[in-house]
């Protein structure tokens, strides 16, 4: 009885760690989104390719729209969520404000 207990210990240590890393895989992966979103609308902003500035502004969206749904299923602390929230609602003005100018034309 006292092996199974340990046993079982020792299983629930190990799935906690694996959680945590999960957590943290997750939390990168957002951070690398964002990352990948910023790229995107400094592309955008500074092409005077009108396609380019228009794919570039697409796909800027939907790693915003994948941090935006991936973000609620993750626990993340408070402060890590706040900066998450900060950081995508920044990008998200800024592909706002592209989008409403898309003439082609470089907005810097």
């Amino acid at each position: 009885m006292n092996l199974h207990c340990r046993d079982s210990e020792r299983l629930r240590a190990r799935a906690c760690r694996l959680r945590a890393q999960a957590r943290l895989a997750g939390v990168d992966f957002l951070h690398s989104e964002l990352q990948v979103a910023d790229s995107l609308l400094a592309v955008a902003e500074s092409t005077s390719d009108l396609d380019t500035r228009l794919r570039n502004l697409g796909n800027a969206r939907v790693a915003l729209l994948a941090v935006e749904r991936f973000a609620e299923k993750l626990a993340v602390t408070s402060v890590g969520r706040d900066n998450l929230r900060d950081r995508c609602g920044h990008l998200s003005l800024r592909l706002k404000r592209l989008l409403q100018n898309q003439d082609g034309v470089p907005s810097r």
